[in-house]
């Protein structure tokens, strides 16, 4: 059975230090090798779950904030340019199984459905424990998605991610 390009897809995650900008003060004389770096602003830091299809097409990110709560001091007033975004919180801002199953039915699946139910989507991914639980495994299963965990050999390969997609949503 051949999948479309359309629908092979490869996500990741990858996370940013809130605060951290363009805009920070390096202390230190020129003749020194280690300086201290003022950052203005907190220290939070944020993961984002982000996908791609193999012709190049992202799907909306999840967001994941450190803390109980999605906080609506965390956003500013105008989110239109985040139409989309899905955001969630952890404890400590990272992926846990159920924010992986968060991602998968809330982004993934709604976002790649494909045009005929019976056609099957790839999903690449990195193997983290979040994706080899049983409730994701099995959304996938009924979904008709098929799970390839990536390769160690082939990381710089799937790394592109953390250079391509993530760093356009870290410079802005």
């Amino acid at each position: 059975m051949a999948i479309k390009p359309a629908n092979r897809y490869n996500m990741d995650e990858t996370g940013i230090l809130e605060g951290k900008g363009s805009n920070g003060l390096v202390l230190g004389r020129a003749e020194t090798k280690s300086v201290r770096k003022k950052q203005p602003g907190s220290r939070a830091w944020v993961s984002i779950i982000e996908c791609i299809s193999a012709e190049g097409i992202p799907l909306y990110p999840l967001v994941i904030y450190k803390g109980k709560t999605v906080q609506q001091q965390w956003f500013p007033l105008d989110l239109s340019p985040y139409d989309g975004w899905e955001f969630t919180a952890t404890e400590n801002g990272w992926t846990t199984d159920e924010t992986a199953v968060t991602w998968l039915k809330r982004v993934f699946l709604p976002q790649t459905a494909p045009s005929q139910s019976s056609q099957a989507r790839l999903l690449i991914l990195d193997g983290h424990g979040s994706h080899t639980t049983t409730e994701f495994m099995w959304q996938c299963y009924i979904n008709n998605v098929y799970l390839q965990s990536s390769a160690q050999s082939s990381q710089p390969i799937e790394r592109s991610l953390d250079t391509s997609a993530s760093g356009m949503i870290q410079l802005s």
